[in-house]
């Protein structure tokens, strides 16, 4: 019995050494920070802030005429996490919009080399989307619909996990969307608003299986 016991402990012990909480006021991450006239992105009070102060024009859209997000709408902060990103992973972070949008949105990005070669998920107020650029250029898209239950505060659980090249997007504890195969390569990981938004992260967490 007393063996089982140990046995139990040890693993438990293994278990939660491979989780890890990242605090965004060391910064120790290295995440970018801009500070513009047209949006912001910093670390303030122990959060992420990210600001995008120009609205989507009706009619005009977010993407421009390269199949790339229009830069005066776009506003991330990315780093490269301390992951082994060819194993099953699981990546949490609380987000706290003042409003979810239709017409503006905020999300994740994940394997993501540099500026022009990354994969996102993209939330607005009643579809979810996934985006993988290559050289700049959007190659790969979906999307589907999303309802989000009344809140006085929209604050929002996001969660990607990676189980072999599945890749999973969960938002508050439901999965919204499946990608059945990722070529998962990059440890670039990191967080956006699109348009008129106004977004903090915070509890960055990652559980390696």
């Amino acid at each position: 019995m007393k063996r089982i016991v140990l046995l139990i402990a040890i693993l438990l012990i293994g278990v939660s050494s491979f989780a890890k909480v990242y605090d965004f006021e060391s910064n120790d991450l290295g995440w970018n920070e801009i500070i513009e006239k047209k949006g912001e992105v910093l670390i303030k009070e122990g959060v992420l802030y990210i600001e995008g102060k120009n609205e989507v024009v009706e009619g005009s859209g977010i993407w421009d005429s390269f199949g790339r997000i229009k830069d005066e709408l776009f506003w991330k902060s990315t780093c490269y996490l301390p992951i082994d990103v060819k194993k099953s992973f699981v990546i949490k972070v609380d987000a706290f919009a003042k409003k979810i949008k239709e017409d503006a949105g905020f999300g994740i990005i994940f394997n993501y080399k540099d500026n022009k070669n990354f994969e996102m998920f993209c939330i607005t107020a009643t579809t979810v989307f996934y985006w993988r650029f290559e050289n700049g250029t959007l190659v790969g898209d979906r999307d589907d619909r999303i309802k989000f239950q009344k809140k006085k505060k929209a604050d929002v659980s996001l969660v990607v996990e990676k189980t072999f090249d599945n890749v999973s997007f969960i938002v508050d504890d439901v999965h919204v969307l499946e990608l059945p195969y990722v070529d998962y390569k990059y440890r670039g990981f990191g967080f956006f608003a699109i348009g008129e938004q106004t977004i903090t992260f915070d509890n960055l967490e990652t559980i390696i299986k």
